[in-house]
């Protein structure tokens, strides 16, 4: 009795750190609410009454993922277990669902709603679980839009983790969402059929791979569950080994969608491509090696985005081995005539800086003279479109200068032993020159160099006041709308704050460009208020840091 008592008072305290506002705190209590569960099922009680509340308004959160989320799932799988009359499997399973039955509902809380329900499924017997899925496929047929959502994630989280092939009208019921008219219910659709495969490699991948062949209509849904299968599988050793064996039916599936025209399917075939390396290292690595001269630039596109996937960040894996001498034929597509080859080429080589630096650290010299080029406004990719009234300038070139001053920024955290600074600094001038978010990237990079090279940054320092002042002096169009002053002036601001950084180099003092700068410019009317605000709130968060790091070390 005296034990009861200690527990229903803990979780009387538990019940208040269950919220989305502190989700590691939600996680350390749930999971202590599991293990009073276990330890004295006659707790189930207080739970109901304390705990289980709390925990409904937390699966309406958006917020809630992670480790939270799983303690979460735990606690609920635990009650199943327990089977008290109060939180039983049909309980539980109608207040999950009633949380759903709203018109709109967010697809986070969706998804996690159907990985609760396939945590109850679970723990329950078969023959509820048995009347669960069947109660689904049901739901399948429902002119209710978020019902047939919910059943479809709720079979796809359920197939992932048991073998649903006994009920035979599952595949087809679920293929069936496939006509619908709302792209929402088919985006489900695909997601419950791939899960669902997961479970069942054997009698659902051959019909899928079938599918894919048979029906171009909905090739691309199909794609996704491919790929759903694909991503689930090469997360595990068990997964890994039992996809090898149908290796040999997808890849020709993938590598002939690598010309498929629409990008979105392009994009997933990349993803599927970049995860088989993980199953089958010397063998995909192979592959996509063979095809980078592709004569179609889709193709090479798909192959050199595909290289993003197979690099799994703080992993050491059996393909960043084989990746390593193959990577100059990869970066020299920044090279290749297609820009949409050269943007991919450029979006995989800041990834690989940004997650695997060894892969390009050694050859990065030889490319970053193709980075600086990419980063140029180029007047052949500026096209002007007429638009009746007025004629309208369309920018080609933007997009592919964006990934260039991304991966440079990225370098200057990861490979700054590689980089001549420089000529770095000569291509930063023309990002301080170019569009709104290429500014703000470049005031940022600007701010990083202060810090890591400023002696370096002193010596160019010339060829920054000029873009630095013209930006400063800019000033929101007459009638231009709320948004556009507020992004003039963050743009300011942005630049304000790089100034700051620059400030604060040892001798900076010692460039009487710069100097005269801070004094005709910086440091008066408006712009000085400012800058003093900015250099305060930049003084304030040194003070900060260093005291933190005195704290450490102390």
């Amino acid at each position: 009795m005296e034990k009861l008592q200690l527990f229903k008072g803990v979780l009387i305290e538990l019940a208040p750190l269950i919220s989305d506002s502190d989700l590691h705190l939600t996680h350390l209590a749930l999971h202590l609410c599991t293990l009073i569960v276990q330890a004295d099922p006659h707790s189930v009680t207080t739970v109901a009454d304390q705990i289980f509340p709390k925990s409904l308004e937390l699966m309406k959160s958006s917020l809630l993922q992670g480790l939270a989320l799983e303690s979460l799932l735990s606690l609920f799988s635990e009650l199943v277990r327990v089977n008290a009359s109060q939180l039983g499997f049909a309980v539980l399973l109608d207040r999950l669902l009633s949380l759903v039955n709203q018109k709109e509902v967010p697809k986070q809380v969706l998804l996690n709603t159907a990985k609760a329900v396939a945590a109850l499924s679970l723990a329950t017997d078969p023959k509820q679980r048995d009347a669960t899925i069947v109660r689904f496929i049901k739901d399948l047929k429902s002119k209710e839009e978020p019902s047939k959502h919910l059943a479809l994630y709720c079979l796809g989280e359920i197939g992932r983790r048991t073998d649903l092939s006994s009920h035979s009208d599952i595949h087809a019921s679920i293929l069936s969402a496939f006509d619908s008219i709302n792209e929402e219910t088919r985006q489900a659709a695909s997601f419950a059929l791939g899960n669902v495969a997961v479970g069942s490699l054997k009698t659902y991948l051959p019909q899928i791979l079938e599918e894919i062949n048979r029906t171009p209509r909905i090739k691309y849904l199909l794609i996704h569950s491919l790929r759903e299968i694909i991503v689930r599988q090469s997360s595990s050793s068990d997964g890994i080994e039992h996809l090898r064996g149908f290796q040999s039916a997808i890849l020709p599936i993938l590598f002939e969608n690598c010309e498929n025209e629409e990008e979105g399917t392009r994009n997933v075939v990349a993803e599927c491509l970049g995860k088989l390396a993980i199953v089958s290292p010397k063998e995909i690595v192979s592959a996509l090696s063979d095809r980078v001269k592709s004569d179609s630039p889709f193709t090479r596109s798909t192959i050199v985005t595909a290289l993003k996937f197979a690099i799994l960040e703080r992993s050491k894996q059996p393909v960043d081995q084989l990746l390593l001498p193959e990577m100059p034929k990869f970066l020299e597509l920044l090279r290749d005539k297609d820009l949409n080859v050269r943007r991919n080429t450029l979006l995989t080589l800041n990834y690989a800086a940004h997650n695997k630096p060894t892969l390009i650290r050694d050859i990065l010299p030889t490319y970053l003279p193709l980075i600086y080029n990419e980063s140029k406004v180029k007047p052949e990719l500026i096209r002007e479109v007429d638009l009746g009234p007025f004629k309208h300038k369309v920018d080609d070139g933007l997009e592919i200068r964006k990934a260039a001053f991304e991966c440079m920024y990225t370098l200057l955290d990861s490979c700054l032993d590689r980089v001549d600074i420089p000529a770095f600094i000569f291509n930063l001038v023309e990002g301080l020159k170019d569009h709104y978010d290429i500014k703000m990237l470049s005031h940022l990079m600007l701010i990083r160099l202060s810090s890591v090279a400023g002696p370096a940054l002193l010596e160019g320092l010339d060829q920054l006041v000029e873009p630095l002042r013209a930006t400063i002096g800019t000033k929101a169009k007459e009638g231009a709308v709320k948004q556009e002053v507020e992004r003039n002036d963050e743009l300011i601001r942005s630049s304000l704050r790089a100034i700051v950084a620059i400030t604060r180099i040892p001798n900076v003092e010692s460039n009487l460009k710069f100097e005269e700068f801070l004094k005709s410019t910086i440091k008066t009317g408006e712009i000085g208020e400012k800058f003093t605000a900015i250099k305060a709130e930049s003084d304030q968060h040194e003070v900060g840091s260093s005291d933190a790091t005195m704290d450490v070390s102390s």
